[in-house]
């Protein structure tokens, strides 16, 4: 759907985190894993843990972790993301790539990343956005809006997830509302960070 660039997307995010050291990271919403494995492949030495609501993506990602090299470090459980039941303080770094427009309720889950981020910790979040130059949200709606959802339904003979997905996109908060929920919640140092002419943003932020 993105043409591959959300690969430099989600290694943009990881080396970010990859920055602050972390011994222990906790991804958000993982789905089938592919920011997990992005993490443990850049921290060999640390300990990741993916979770998902959902059992058949974890199914997917535990399949993945047993044909990939040198993923030892990174372990995948079933988890509610606005119902996290690690304990507060547990993580150096916690992370969720295009998965919290998804949330149910967007201050719950965003206060329980908080709670398991031990002081000083890092956050990042990658989400899809709409961009605000004229030419490229052209572009972006055509391509977005109308092309994908018809492809998806060709390729996969499923339209409507990606229908969703682009009125997920539009119901999100811009960058400017979703940095001072982050702030709400108890995040401090909070920068966003626009690429690829603003069709992603990525959020960093502290404990």
């Amino acid at each position: 759907m993105t043409l591959g660039i959300d690969k430099n997307w989600r290694l943009k995010a990881a080396i970010c985190v990859k920055k602050h050291h972390p011994n222990a990271l906790l991804d958000i919403a993982t789905g089938t894993g592919d920011f997990a494995f992005q993490l443990a492949r850049l921290m060999p030495t640390s300990d990741v843990i993916g979770v998902d609501f959902s059992s058949k993506m974890i199914k997917e990602a535990s399949r993945k972790k047993s044909e990939i090299a040198n993923s030892d470090n990174v372990d995948f459980a079933i988890a509610d993301a606005e119902n996290l039941k690690f304990k507060a303080n547990t993580f150096d770094a916690v992370s969720c790539t295009f998965g919290v427009r998804n949330f149910e309720d967007l201050e719950r889950g965003l206060s329980n990343m908080y709670r398991v981020l031990k002081p000083g910790g890092i956050g990042v979040i990658l989400e899809l956005s709409e961009p605000k130059n004229l030419a490229v949200k052209l572009f972006h709606e055509l391509y977005f809006h109308h092309f994908v959802p018809v492809l998806g339904k060709v390729i996969t003979g499923e339209g409507k997830a990606y229908s969703y997905l682009q009125k997920s996109v539009k119901r999100f908060p811009d960058k400017k509302r979703f940095v001072e929920l982050l702030k709400k919640v108890g995040f401090t140092s909070v920068k966003a960070k626009s690429l690829s002419f603003g069709m992603c943003t990525m959020f960093c932020f502290y404990r």
